[in-house]
């Protein structure tokens, strides 16, 4: 059965709005919950530069990033709230301590702020059902509106929303093959585990990264849309269920568990929801492509 554009795109949206609702709701108990002792809080103290918060006043942060995450989920109030969420998740990229972490994690030795370019993801995602809220009205409470592909406001909105979601996939796996390429040796204790691969040689980890390095370029310029989508929302899958990761995240709900890097795992479930996302609807997926038209997309 052929899934229409609108179901299609519903389904996309449903997906990307769960991905940004676990993504804060982990952040938002993580406050409330833990206030001062929070993860949330050594963040704050080691890159926003703000410390010696108020217990009280962390537990208030997370009391209204858990009214706004409910209301997200439920479909309510969509402009102000996504407008909110999506400010959030832009916010830590104007500071420079964020870009360090990036910077680090890219051209030292590897380190978990790694983790960091994750949250491009999370901004893909909110952008994503911010630019689209109209039409995100699966398993909400708010009212159905059709997408018109002949429209060509929504059509715009529809293909931004597409190219930051591609975007980012691109830019979180060229930094994971970058990775595996510079440190084949940490890229194969990864294989071992993170994905519970014994043995996986290193040569194996290379092979694969030039691999990957050829279809994420192919993939960003508009080429084998279904077979590269198809594989990232694989590798997406593997990194968000993997057993340590799920482990990590385990850990923000336990008392005494989290760390600033354990919650950074939460992400990974936006960078599935992307890949889903530019899958669904990569037809209409041409800006920035080679791919003109939606005869040619496919």
């Amino acid at each position: 059965m052929t899934l229409t554009t609108q179901s299609r795109l519903t389904i996309g949206l449903l997906i990307c709005r769960i991905s940004v609702f676990l993504v804060f709701l982990a952040w938002a108990y993580d406050k409330l919950v833990k206030g001062s002792a929070s993860a949330s809080a050594q963040v704050m103290a080691d890159y926003y530069y703000i410390s010696g918060v108020p217990d009280m006043a962390i537990r208030v942060i997370g009391a209204v990033q858990i009214i706004a995450v409910a209301l997200l989920i439920l479909g309510l109030f969509k402009k102000p709230v996504r407008l909110f969420l999506l400010a959030l998740a832009i916010l830590p990229f104007l500071l420079p301590s964020l870009w360090k972490g990036l910077y680090v994690g890219i051209f030292d030795v590897p380190h978990p702020t790694i983790l960091f370019f994750s949250a491009i993801a999370l901004c893909a995602c909110a952008f994503t059902i911010y630019k689209l809220r109209d039409y995100d009205n699966l398993a909400s409470l708010s009212p159905a509106k059709n997408f018109d592909p002949a429209d060509s406001r929504s059509m715009g909105d529809l293909k931004w929303a597409l190219f930051f979601c591609r975007l980012a996939v691109f830019i979180i796996f060229m930094v994971w093959v970058y990775s595996k390429i510079r440190w084949p040796d940490r890229g194969a204790t990864r294989m071992r585990n993170f994905w519970l691969m014994p043995g996986f040689p290193e040569w194996g980890v290379l092979a694969f990264a030039w691999a990957e390095l050829v279809v994420c370029f192919l993939y960003l310029f508009g080429y084998i849309k279904r077979a590269a989508g198809a594989l990232f929302i694989f590798l997406s899958i593997m990194a968000a269920f993997t057993p340590r990761a799920l482990t990590g995240m385990s850990q923000v709900v336990q008392p005494d568990g989290s760390s600033w890097h354990t919650i950074l795992y939460y992400p990974a479930f936006c960078l599935l929801a992307a890949s889903i996302f530019a899958y669904l609807l990569r037809e209409y997926d041409t800006k920035f492509t080679l791919a003109k038209s939606k005869e040619k997309a496919e």
